[in-house]
Formats: C-alpha cells, structure tokens, sequence
C-alpha cells in the first residue's frame, strides 16, 4: 500500500507544472514494466502455472496472474487513468481525487457487506488500489499550500522586488531549512542550467 501511496505522490509531483507528452509517457513506463513483466510470465508459463485464458484475465482486471505480478497490472492500470486524474486535478484541484478517494473506499466497503472478504479487491485489483494512488496525488496536493503562501507573503516578496526594481515573477523556488545564526552559510546564488534544461526557462536573470 506504502509504494502505491508514493507512486501517486511522485507522479503528481514529478508532473506539477509540466504538459504530458502522452507517447512519451506511455513509452516510458512500458520500458519500464514490459522487459521484466515479460520473463516473469514466461517463466510461469513454461511451468504450466499460466493459460492464455488466465493472462488475458490478469492484463484486464481478474487476479490470475502468479506472485510477483499482479502489483505490475495494478501499477499498469494506473498509468491508464493517470493522464485523466491529472487532468481533473489541475481543473479543480483536490476535489475530483478527494471524489474518487470517496467512491474508491466505498466500494470496498460495500464488497466486503456483500461477501464478507474485500482482500482480492483491495490488494489485487485497480478498483481496490486506486483510493492508494489517488491518497498519494491529495498529499502533494495539499502539501503544497503552505509554500504557496509563503511564497506570496508580502515580506517575504516585497523585499525581493526592491532589490530588483520590478516586478517579482516566482519561477521556482527552495527551502534549505537550518538554525538561525547557525550551521554553514548559504550563498544566494541562482541555478539557472537546471532551470532551462528541466523547466524550459527562456533566459537567466
């Protein structure tokens, strides 16, 4: 649960800001998962623990697939939906995925009143997993609050643009945090490499 909770933290994290390049991204994560995912199926399937029937059943949404699998479907299904998560996240912030948290955890619920056991679902399946990956994207959601509003405190951007004489355009920003008076001194200085190779800033300044 811990690794689905911070792969949905990283992806939000890692794509703040950024547009998607869908090929780019699916291309991705398919170098990422099929070389391994393949010799692990093969594997199974040479020792007759794993039919067509039941591989087309697992890659869909039925846990079928042998140990060691089945969390790969998981991760690949929410690769799927992400694009869209994302999307409905940047429109409106935390309420589509404060949404699906929502209908995630109560469909767990209502499986398990049903039948009395929700483990398949919850461990196996995206429907059971989906509530992980989306509480991961609400923590850096929320996350980032806090920072926004320093950023846009008065003393912390008043002083800043005195010194420049102009108006203050915040691209990015970190906190070193360290005892005042104490520890090593930072210089203020700008990383402006990182900036137009990572994040396309046009010049320095």
């Amino acid at each position: 649960g811990l690794f689905m909770t911070l792969s949905g933290y990283l992806f939000a994290k890692i794509m703040d800001g950024r547009s998607i390049d869908l090929k780019r991204f699916y291309r991705n994560r398919a170098l990422r998962l099929l070389p391994l995912l393949a010799i692990v199926l093969l594997y199974w399937s040479l020792r007759g623990h794993l039919t067509p029937a039941g591989l087309l059943q697992g890659l869909v949404s039925f846990p079928t697939w042998p140990p060691g699998t089945w969390s790969i479907v998981v991760e690949f299904h929410f690769y799927l939906i992400f694009p869209v998560l994302l999307m409905l996240q940047r429109v409106h912030r935390i309420w589509p995925l404060a949404g699906v948290l929502v209908i995630g955890l109560s469909l767990r619920t209502l499986i398990w009143q049903a039948h009395g056991d929700v483990q398949w679902v919850s461990y196996w399946t995206i429907i059971g997993c989906i509530d992980l990956f989306v509480l991961g994207m609400l923590w850096h959601e929320l996350a980032q609050k806090p920072f926004a509003k320093l950023a846009r405190h008065p003393r912390m951007v008043e002083p800043v643009q005195d010194l420049l004489g102009e108006a203050l355009y915040m691209h990015q920003f970190k906190i070193n945090g360290k005892m005042a008076f104490e520890g090593d001194v930072w210089q203020w200085h700008q990383d402006y490499g990182t900036w137009l190779n990572d994040d396309l800033m046009p010049t320095e300044r």
